[in-house]
């Protein structure tokens, strides 16, 4: 199986192949789909990796009331979770963080694996741990 080069352009063709929706922004690649979770996909040649990342929103009165049981509940995800890091962000988002490491380019199974195994992740934990919380 062939090295591909670390470029947006091989992401975003890997991506439209799995039937996403794309758009390239320097280099970063918004993808949705139908079926899959809607991705942001940043190339970053100096540290040499892939992200992908999925936001959603948490509902206003989880911020205002329920903050520690959120952030039991990020914890929880983040320790039933491999590929995944869940977070919250500066404006109070859900933030999903998938890295394939890409020292010399990467290989296409390697990314499929990050993409089917963190959307499986992203399923369950929403489920098991964050389903009333987030939009």
């Amino acid at each position: 199986m062939p090295t591909l080069e670390l470029n947006t352009g091989n992401v975003r063709q890997i991506l439209d192949e799995l039937g996403y929706e794309t758009e390239v922004d320097q280099n970063r690649v918004r993808a949705r789909h139908e079926e899959l979770w809607n991705v942001i996909v940043a190339v970053d040649k100096v540290a040499e990796e892939i992200n992908m990342v999925t936001f959603f929103g948490i509902h206003d009165e989880v911020l205002a009331t329920r903050r520690d049981e959120l952030m039991e509940a990020i914890n929880k995800c983040n320790r039933n979770s491999t590929i995944c890091s869940f977070r919250i962000d500066g404006d109070g988002d859900l933030y999903i963080n998938r890295c394939l490491p890409a020292m010399g380019g990467f290989l296409l199974r390697q990314f499929l694996q990050v993409i089917r195994e963190g959307d499986r992740e992203i399923s369950d934990n929403l489920r098991r741990f964050l389903s009333d919380m987030v939009q």
